[in-house]
């Protein structure tokens, strides 16, 4: 088996044809399955990649009759133009349609992140998705959440020493590169130092 997988070509090409591939199947595959499915949640974040492009990425959990759970990447679907909750709730609605997924009744439940173009409460997507189900329960991303309880808890003494720590270990490509390497042991949870970001 080692023998194989050594022998295979791992070419640039290969490995988008390979990877394009997989996704065609798992698309079809959902395809096959929907007709099955019984009830569905979607989870929808909006971002911009590093040229400035807003991307809309789509989760699906699914349902069917016997319980099976699936979970998928539906999409990583560019937006063109701006980016209000019109525009992302056509863009993902465009991408259920394609996917014969676009009957909104069986979507029980919605998680975005925290943009007021996901939650704005009457041109954000979800007021457009209680436009076609109302009773769909709205999720916002956890991790958002807590970050903001722990924005809450004054902890500005530990903050202002952690972050002046990280700008200093940043600035500095000898130190960055020292400690790159001690956080590459296996038992480290990041490769790298993380840059402290503000949840508002």
């Amino acid at each position: 088996m080692l023998k194989i997988v050594s022998d295979a070509s791992l070419s640039s090409r290969t490995i988008v044809r390979r990877v394009e591939d997989i996704g065609s199947e798992i698309v079809y595959q959902l395809k096959m399955k929907q007709s099955d499915i019984e009830c569905c949640s979607l989870a929808l974040d909006e971002s911009t990649d590093i040229r400035d492009t807003a991307l809309l990425a789509v989760f699906i959990r699914a349902v069917n009759k016997d319980f099976n759970v699936d979970k998928e990447l539906l999409d990583l679907n560019p937006l063109k133009g701006t980016t209000r909750g019109v525009d992302v709730f056509k863009g993902g609605q465009a991408l259920l349609k394609k996917m014969r997924m676009e009957d909104f009744k069986k979507y029980v439940s919605l998680c975005t992140d925290g943009a007021p173009s996901m939650i704005g409460c009457h041109n954000g997507l979800i007021a457009k998705v209680r436009d076609f189900n109302p009773d769909v329960i709205v999720v916002h991303c956890i991790i958002h959440q807590e970050n903001l309880s722990a924005k809450r808890i004054n902890i500005d003494h530990v903050n202002s020493v952690v972050v002046k720590t990280v700008n200093y270990i940043r600035s500095r490509g000898l130190n960055h590169r020292e400690i790159q390497e001690f956080l590459r042991q296996p038992e480290s949870q990041s490769e790298d130092v993380i840059y402290f970001t503000e949840v508002r």
